[in-house]
């Protein structure tokens, strides 16, 4: 034997399988909180009913379900549900806005402000980034006022960093003011 061990063969495969469930149950766990905010029985919300079957359907167990809805209509007292828009700097000095939902604001800075130390980001106070962007009330997002134009390296690395952010409990969206290519 050349030190292979069949043991560590099957941890290595689950524990990756178990990393992207995990991610995949974050992702459920977070959009059946959102929906059950306007109404806790899926039933009578038909939102919450399509992300419910969405969860049974990624063999999420029922425990983890209940309790996101119970968290997400207020039965729970795991604090109250706030949405918050987060205004920093990425690679380069491009303009973000994160938009999240979150019960503990300081977690979830704390998460988003580390993955930005790392890429190359900052933090910023508030109104920093927000004159770059307006927001659009019928889509329910930010757009860009003023397109910054990066090269090639700086725009991988912002979409690197944007795929990370979204990876973060509790954020819905992350807009920049990168320009179109």
């Amino acid at each position: 034997m050349s030190g292979h061990s069949k043991w560590n063969n099957i941890k290595n495969k689950k524990g990756a399988e178990d990393a992207k469930r995990a991610q995949v149950f974050t992702q459920l766990v977070k959009n059946i909180r959102i929906a059950a905010k306007s109404g806790g029985d899926p039933n009578a919300n038909p939102v919450l009913r399509g992300w419910v079957d969405k969860a049974k359907e990624a063999n999420m167990p029922k425990d983890k379900i209940q309790r996101a809805i119970d968290i997400g209509s207020g039965k729970l007292n795991a604090g109250t549900m706030q949405e918050i828009n987060y205004e920093c700097f990425g690679p380069g000095g491009v303009g973000m806005i994160i938009m999240a939902v979150t019960d503990n604001t300081n977690r979830t800075s704390g998460e988003l402000r580390a993955i930005l130390t790392r890429a190359g980001g900052s933090m910023g106070g508030p109104g920093c980034a927000a004159y770059m962007f307006t927001f659009d009330k019928e889509k329910q997002e930010f757009q860009t006022t003023m397109p910054m134009p990066v090269d090639d390296a700086t725009r991988e690395q912002i979409e690197d960093l944007i795929e990370k952010l979204s990876e973060v409990e509790g954020v819905e969206g992350v807009y920049t003011n990168l320009a179109e290519t």
